[in-house]
C-alpha cells in the first residue's frame, strides 16, 4: 500500500535503446551517453542518460520507463 501510494500518479511503459554518442574520451576508455526513446499516447519522448557507460545495449534493448502522464500532459 505505502509503495502504491508514492506510485501512484505514475505509469510505466518500455522504452528502446536507440543511439549513443560520446560521453568522455580520454587514456582510461570511451565511455557513452545512451538515448531511448518511449511513446505516450501516441507522442515519443526521448531520454538521454546524464552519466557515461562503456556497455552499450543491443538495438532495441527493452527497458522499463516511469512516467507521470499528468506532467507530461503539459508539454
Amino acid at each position: 500500500y505505502t509503495l502504491n501510494k508514492k506510485t501512484g500518479n505514475y505509469n510505466t511503459t518500455d522504452g528502446y535503446f536507440e543511439s549513443y554518442d560520446i560521453y568522455n574520451s580520454d587514456e582510461d576508455g570511451i565511455t557513452y551517453r545512451l538515448t531511448y526513446v518511449y511513446e505516450v499516447d501516441n507522442k515519443k519522448y526521448y531520454v538521454s542518460t546524464d552519466y557515461g557507460t562503456s556497455y552499450i545495449p543491443a538495438e532495441n534493448s527493452v527497458r522499463e520507463f516511469v512516467y507521470c502522464r499528468r506532467c507530461i500532459s503539459d508539454y
